[in-house]
């Protein structure tokens, strides 16, 4: 279950890592904990960022188009995410060492080869 670009991103949906950036490896899974709007360029014009944290605890926020290139999306997600809220990064790595995400191997994944 694979995303389609013109599909929703909620809290809790689970996606696979394309590309190698700074907040996770090729392959590596992630969850979307945080949607928010950013004003990145400080031209008054927000666009939304999709915050994820992959296995290894690491987080960034991609605007849409950035997802599509990085992330492979899936349809499903995690539902016991859905009213999770971020008060701050120490409780978000605070909520990843308690194993509050649940990255579960998606049926059929091979790490370091995204379906």
């Amino acid at each position: 279950m694979i995303h389609n670009p013109a599909q929703r991103i909620s809290i809790g949906s689970l996606a696979i890592a394309k590309l190698e950036t700074p907040a996770c490896d090729r392959g590596e899974i992630g969850i979307c904990y945080a949607i928010h709007q950013n004003d990145a360029r400080g031209l008054g014009a927000t666009e939304l960022r999709y915050a994820f944290i992959f296995e290894q605890g690491r987080f960034d926020a991609f605007t849409r188009s950035e997802v599509d290139t990085t992330l492979l999306v899936r349809t499903d997600a995690n539902p016991r995410l859905a009213d999770y809220r971020i008060t701050s990064e120490a409780a978000l790595l605070d909520d990843w060492r308690k194993g509050v995400f649940d990255f579960g191997r998606p049926v059929g994944f091979i790490r370091n080869h995204p379906q």
